[in-house]
Formats: C-alpha cells, sequence, structure tokens
C-alpha cells in the first residue's frame, strides 16, 4: 500500500470513528471517555518499566547503521 493510499484510509476510519464516537449518548460518550483514560493511566504506570531499553534500543540501532553505511554489512562487530 502506498503512503499517500495509507493516510487517506487512516484518516477515512478516524473520521468515521469519530462521527461514530460523537453520536453516542452521553452514558456511553463518559464510558469511552472513562476507557481512554485507562488506557493513558495504563501507559503512564507501564512505560516507565522500560525506560531503560529505550537508549539500548537506539544505540543497537545506531550501531548496525554506522556499519551499513560504511559498508561492511549489518553486523554489530565489525574489524
Amino acid at each position: 500500500m502506498s503512503f499517500p493510499l495509507y493516510v487517506l484510509t487512516s484518516s477515512a476510519i478516524a473520521a468515521v470513528t469519530m462521527l461514530a464516537v460523537l453520536s453516542l449518548s452521553s452514558r456511553r460518550w463518559l464510558a469511552v471517555l472513562a476507557a481512554f483514560a485507562g488506557a493513558i493511566a495504563l501507559l503512564l504506570v507501564h512505560g516507565p518499566l522500560y525506560f531503560d531499553f529505550y537508549a539500548d534500543d537506539a544505540y543497537i540501532t545506531l550501531r548496525y547503521s554506522q556499519h551499513l553505511a560504511d559498508g561492511l554489512g549489518p553486523n554489530w562487530n565489525s574489524e
């Protein structure tokens, strides 16, 4: 799928979803807000558990990219 088609499709899905949520009754609207708030709270609690791994992943990507750019192939240690 090309990128413009992907953007168009995802935008259409987002618009239809927003229209469906806005057409809900007030009680269902509160349920949607509660679910959204719960998901955000879960991410805020669970996210810091993996914070230490972000730097490791970035360094691994940097190292592989550096070796690829130098023409040494996708490896960790190039001598």
